[in-house]
């Protein structure tokens, strides 16, 4: 008997892992994973606080 649900760390989170499993009937419980975006695209300091708005 299959599991119905797995989970699994985020080293595991990769399209063919997650493609496999829920061809299986498993539904995959993957932890979210940060977009990571260009390195220094949006820097803070680039960024004026204005406590009005």
């Amino acid at each position: 008997m299959l599991p119905i649900t797995l989970a699994v760390d985020s080293g595991y989170k990769t399209p063919f892992n997650a493609q496999y499993l829920l061809e299986k009937t498993i539904i995959p419980a993957m932890p979210y994973t940060r977009p990571k975006g260009k390195p220094g695209y949006f820097r803070t300091k680039d960024f004026i606080y204005d406590e009005y708005y």
